[in-house]
């Protein structure tokens, strides 16, 4: 892989993970901290279980 197609892809899993963070914070002063966890624990299995059978960079990146 060309070297800035992986820094497109860190540099966006890293603008990624803030925004996740910023909702999850969020989420948990009005929900409490249970359910915000679960459903990031459920996201990130659901996540790289697609990326585990991704085809392509294409469909990895996105």
């Amino acid at each position: 892989m060309p070297p800035t197609a992986v820094t497109a892809v860190f540099a966006v899993t890293l603008w990624m993970r803030l925004a996740r963070a910023t909702i999850a914070g969020w989420m948990a002063d009005r929900m409490g901290r249970k359910t915000p966890l679960m459903i990031s624990i459920i996201w990130y299995s659901a996540r790289n279980f697609i990326a585990g059978f991704s085809p392509s960079f294409a469909f990895l990146f996105f």
